[in-house]
């Protein structure tokens, strides 16, 4: 039986309210034509801002995450230009997770992601493995290290290593995580649903994914002691 979570964008609604009616308040105490401007400001900001997010949610066809017997479907993160999916070969686990170092004391945000299996292209784990073997090789080109340090530097703040390749943020959809582990437990009992708030950013790397893959391309050939680690 397939899970799906579908946008309902009330909160933007629930903001125009009050807007709305701090403009009429300012129209009632003060002169009209300053609170008509301020209303006229208001709503120009609203709709721009607005729009985006129907924009994400129509390019997802109104769903923000689907589960089912092929695999899981993303909405895709803010600002990302399509949506994602993965088959259940190839995903070792759902992520939740919280911004990191937001520094407040308010709940952060709140995301949904999918961590990759090992060996399975874009998986940050296998990633990482492989420039950390690079720098430990004595005849690695110093500029190559350099550019090996540099990258692993970069990618730090992810949450234990556990980065995911795609996300969806908890923004305008509600998600039930009990009837989630649930669907995942049915669908696909060999991955974990795993809680990883407060432990870093398992999205971090991912500003850095290109330039990652890039460099791991031109690293030396391991193919033999990457067996050796299975």
């Amino acid at each position: 039986m397939d899970m799906t979570f579908r946008f309902v964008p009330v909160v933007p609604l629930l903001f125009l309210l009050p807007g709305v009616g701090v403009t009429g308040f300012m129209a009632v105490r003060a002169a009209p034509g300053p609170a008509l401007g301020v209303l006229a400001v208001f709503l120009v900001a609203w709709g721009a801002a607005f729009g985006l997010r129907l924009e994400r949610i129509r390019r997802a066809g109104g769903v923000a995450l689907r589960l089912d017997a092929e695999g899981v479907f993303l909405a895709g993160r803010p600002r990302s230009a399509a949506p994602q999916s993965a088959p259940w070969e190839d995903v070792a686990a759902i992520v939740l997770f919280g911004s990191a170092g937001t520094g407040t004391s308010a709940p952060p945000p709140r995301f949904v992601g999918v961590r990759l299996g090992n060996g399975v292209p874009g998986d940050f784990r296998s990633l990482r493995r492989r420039l950390e073997r690079a720098r430990t090789r004595g005849d690695l080109d110093p500029l190559l290290r350099e550019r090996v340090d540099k990258a692993l530097k970069s990618v730090a703040g992810t949450a234990g290593g556990v980065g995911v390749a795609a996300y969806v943020r908890r923004r305008d959809w509600f998600l039930n995580e009990k009837a989630l582990r649930t669907a995942v437990e049915r669908l696909a009992p060999h991955v974990r649903v795993v809680d990883v708030d407060g432990q870093g950013d398992p999205a971090a790397w991912l500003p850095h994914r290109e330039e990652l893959e890039r460099l791991a391309a031109d690293l030396p050939d391991d193919h033999h002691r990457e067996r050796a680690d299975r």
